[in-house]
């Protein structure tokens, strides 16, 4: 962080963050690789496909590729688990 003042306002803006939205700009195929496009970032295993480019799986983040479907991503602790549940339920309604 200490190359540049902007990266650095940047990940602080990020962790400082109760929640994300991250727009991709693809629309998966199929129901696989809209669940790999929500968890890594990539449309499929290959290498270089995304891969968590921008996904921060310490927040909770709402996805939205560009056909407007949407998924939630988010922290994997127990405890948070009835919190993200209330939260996509809102979403969905």
């Amino acid at each position: 962080m200490d190359y540049s003042q902007n990266n650095t306002a940047a990940i602080q803006a990020i962790e400082s963050a109760i929640l994300l939205v991250s727009l991709d700009d693809y629309t998966p195929a199929n129901d696989d690789e809209r669940a790999w496009s929500y968890w890594s970032g990539g449309l499929d295993r290959q290498a270089g496909s995304g891969h968590g480019k921008n996904r921060w799986f310490d927040k909770h983040e709402i996805i939205v590729d560009e056909s407007g479907e949407s998924g939630f991503n988010g922290e994997r602790k127990l405890y948070l688990a009835f919190c993200r549940g209330q939260a996509n339920d809102r979403l969905d309604a």
